[in-house]
């Protein structure tokens, strides 16, 4: 499936294609990044070991870990992780937030993505992060 025929008015999927739960931790600076914190944020995630991530610019993160227990652990080490690096560098606002549900997407046997997942997790988890950005103003 390529990314158009998600938004084709046929709902069909391949067998690849299924709803996949995910942990997304979407963490943000809206101010935007250096080019040395986004690095060093980038690290961090990497030590973390999610599914995959994705940097969005000026200065976010989505960062997917299996919808499971220990999934949501892994997500919520990763955001204090993250929110203690944030902190001591005086990255302001910063926010992260975590969701857990279904996305659309596709694993590959390696059980990395062939499609970037989308759905209204990641969306919900943006929400929850921005939030918190705006409430340690």
């Amino acid at each position: 499936m390529n990314i158009f025929n998600l938004f084709t008015r046929k709902n069909q999927h391949s067998d690849s294609d299924s709803d996949i739960c995910l942990t997304v931790l979407y963490a943000t600076a809206p101010e935007g990044l250096s080019a040395e914190d986004g690095f060093a944020l980038r690290d961090i995630i990497i030590t973390a070991k999610p599914i995959d991530f994705v940097f969005l610019n000026p200065g976010s993160f989505e960062t997917f870990f299996r919808g499971t227990s220990d999934g949501q652990q892994q997500a919520q080490q990763l955001a204090d992780t993250l929110s203690i690096y944030a902190h001591q560098r005086g990255i302001t606002p910063f926010g992260a937030g975590i969701a857990i549900g279904d996305c659309i997407g596709s694993l590959n046997p390696e059980g990395g993505f062939n499609l970037h997942p989308v759905g209204e997790t990641i969306s919900h988890a943006m929400v929850a992060a921005h939030h918190t950005a705006n409430r340690r103003l």
